[in-house]
């Protein structure tokens, strides 16, 4: 009997890696609901030898009409339906493309971050430790605060990617700018190293994400969702929304469909053939 780990199921390639990211949210899902039924499937097949011994001994004893119809091997769930996004190599090309976008959007939204505060605590507010890696007290000012521990956040992962090259010194800061522009300068420029880092490219991506949402969410900036007028190809539900990342998500729970502008303009094309013919 085949175990549902030992299961082959559509991927990329033989050793391939499948991007992290949200583009196969819904292949996740279904993923893990196919294992759970997969491993019911397993576990209803592995006992079905004894519910076959009792069966045929309620047979003996009481006759088929009592024991009841002959227990059946359960039918034997379906794996996923689709073909994972890949990674190339770890995130996939739309994905990269968010995060490098989302990296460069940091600058503008930590300087309208702090723009967008009054600089002060109100008067007579109490100053409590900030919940941090690091030990230091608040300052007055709760964004520039922020975007204290976001110039933190990524010199961390500056200094990841330098111990990975063996750069001892870090880089040069010039005067004129401020330490956080000179900080997203030198990542972006090497941000698709980093992201193709098999040590470091899963988690920066995920957050350099997490930080765009988290500084969108404190300056009101994210823009609102726009459906797109045409089914999803997958679902086949009308529950595509261009988000913020520029690339158009289905919304369905148990889809979660992800298209690049281009590859959503494609599918406008072939549609519209479509209507013409």
């Amino acid at each position: 009997m085949t175990n549902a780990m030992d299961i082959e199921l559509d991927t990329p390639a033989a050793g391939g890696s499948i991007c992290p990211g949200r583009c196969n949210a819904g292949y996740r899902r279904a993923l893990a609901t196919y294992e759970e039924a997969r491993q019911e499937w397993d576990a209803e097949c592995s006992a079905l030898p004894e519910v076959l011994a009792e069966w045929r001994a309620a047979v003996a004893e009481h006759g088929e009409d009592v024991a009841g119809p002959r227990p059946e091997r359960p039918e034997e769930p379906e794996p996923p339906g689709w073909i994972p996004r890949p990674g190339e190599p770890v995130w996939c090309a739309s994905c990269v493309a968010s995060i490098r976008r989302s990296l460069a959007d940091l600058d503008e939204l930590a300087s309208l971050r702090l723009t967008m505060t009054d600089g002060y605590q109100a008067p007579g507010q109490a100053i409590t430790d900030r919940v941090s890696s690091t030990k230091s007290a608040r300052t007055p000012s709760p964004g520039q605060d922020d975007l204290d521990d976001l110039l933190r956040w990524l010199t961390s992962w500056e200094i990841a990617y330098r111990d990975t090259q063996g750069w001892p010194h870090p880089p040069y800061r010039g005067a004129n700018a401020p330490a956080l522009t000179s900080a997203i300068a030198w990542m972006l420029q090497r941000v698709d190293a980093v992201l193709a880092h098999p040590d470091l490219a899963e988690d920066f991506g995920r957050e350099v994400l997490i930080e765009h949402s988290k500084l969108q969410a404190a300056t009101s900036t994210r823009p609102p969702l726009r459906h797109k007028p045409l089914p999803c190809p997958r679902c086949r539900r009308r529950s595509l929304f261009l988000h913020d990342d520029d690339r158009i998500h289905c919304n369905n729970e148990d889809c979660r469909r992800v298209m690049s502008k281009e590859e959503y303009e494609e599918y406008e094309e072939e549609a519209d053939q479509q209507v013409t013919r």
